[in-house]
């Protein structure tokens, strides 16, 4: 099974990090919480001021939707910055911001929606507003891949570099220490799958330093991941008498999302590659069941055991 791990973590993230920088170069002191708040208040201010909600969008005029996308952009770099302070985790946005996440989702959409339209105005093309406001991108991604991407790095951060054998004992390496504990134990109220398996590498780091010599903690994780998400497949394959490589197929493109009597992409392959007769000698009664019955308990294992660890 093949684990995509985007090219670049989310630029909040790096922000974030500054506050843990190595020393050398320039040093730049990440915002307080307090400041982080209020650049993301005031970011809020302006776009309610430009589009006092998702709907008012569609009625902007040319010049507003540039207007929009770029306090949108601010918006969404304000939130992501946000996000990655554990201060965050006390607030309630409808409470204490007066925004819903779907307020936030809808205005994303008319973002995305603004960006095509302006994409293909024939008539812009040689604007250079235009072309700046249609070149945005947002920084906000899966809350779960953002609080597993800014652990990794908070784990590298407490070493020098892939080579070292001990973890420091400084003020700063106890707090950065502090902050991974933290960060893990919120993790796991999110995907606690994955977490587990983080906090399993980040007890065998601080025990043993040494065994994670010239790796790099992304890498573990992915291996990780991916050594658990096979043993379970071939676990559920072998009891089932499934060939173990046509089910990881049929997992890979599991739509969860579907009806659960709706065909699933490779369904036909999967068929193919089960074998009721070798079932059948140790489940002698199943009868005509044994695809529904297989089909059935590949969504539990999807929802109950796969989904989160997949998530990513």
């Amino acid at each position: 099974m093949t684990f995509q791990v985007p090219a670049h973590f989310k630029r909040a993230v790096d922000h974030a990090m500054k506050l843990y920088s190595m020393g050398g170069g320039s040093y730049v002191q990440a915002p307080t919480w307090e400041e982080a708040e209020e650049t993301f208040k005031e970011s809020l201010r302006q776009l309610r001021k430009v589009a006092p909600t998702p709907e008012a969008v569609d009625g902007l005029t040319p010049k507003g939707k540039i207007q929009f996308l770029k306090a949108y952009r601010d918006f969404d770099d304000a939130y992501s910055d946000l996000q990655v302070y554990s201060e965050y985790q006390e607030r309630n946005l409808e409470r204490d911001y007066h925004i819903t996440e779907q307020d936030i989702e809808d205005y994303n959409g008319k973002f995305v929606n603004v960006k095509e339209e302006l994409k293909k105005d024939p008539a812009g093309g040689d604007d250079p507003d235009i072309n700046l406001a249609i070149s945005y991108d947002l920084r906000c991604w899966h809350r779960d891949q953002i609080d597993e991407d800014y652990i990794l790095k908070l784990m590298e951060a407490t070493r020098t570099d892939e080579t070292a054998l001990i973890i420091a004992q400084d003020t700063r390496t106890k707090r950065i220490i502090k902050e991974i504990n933290e960060e893990i134990a919120r993790f796991r109220k999110t995907n606690p799958a994955r977490a587990e398996i983080l906090e399993g590498i980040w007890k065998e780091y601080q025990d043993n330093p040494s065994m994670f010599i010239n790796q790099n903690f992304a890498d573990v994780m992915n291996n990780r991941v991916r050594a658990k998400v096979k043993g379970l497949v071939d676990d559920f394959a072998k009891e089932w008498c499934v060939e173990p490589g046509a089910l990881e197929f049929f997992i890979e493109t599991y739509d969860v999302n579907k009806d659960p009597h709706e065909k699933q992409v490779n369904q036909d392959a999967l068929k193919k590659a089960s074998n009721i007769r070798e079932y059948r000698k140790t489940h002698p009664n199943i009868g005509l069941k044994y695809w529904g019955l297989l089909l059935e308990n590949i969504r539990k294992l999807y929802v109950e055991k796969l989904q989160k660890l997949l998530e990513c």
